[in-house]
């Protein structure tokens, strides 16, 4: 990976804005419960916060778990990857 980095810029550009983006989003986690907690004081809020904000990831992982075969989850991610690379300039 680090010499990915050294090597291709396109990639450094790429890292850069993940480890910007992950940032961002761990910002996020962290100050919208603590707003919630001090606007109401109430821990019930902040945790019908965090239940609002990931539950569709848990029951949609769980869903998506059972329902897909993994032969077709191979297929579609290479359908996804072909279709990245077809668009990609």
């Amino acid at each position: 990976m680090l010499a990915s980095l050294r090597k291709y810029r396109n990639y450094r550009l790429y890292f850069a804005g993940q480890i910007v983006s992950y940032s961002g989003s761990w910002m996020q986690d962290t100050a919208l419960p603590w707003l919630v907690l001090q606007l109401t004081h109430s821990p019930f809020q902040v945790g019908l916060l965090v239940f609002c904000r990931y539950g569709p990831f848990l029951v949609g992982g769980l869903w998506g778990g059972k329902a897909f075969a993994r032969r077709r989850v191979a297929r579609l991610r290479a359908a996804h990857a072909a279709r990245a690379a077809l668009t990609a300039r």
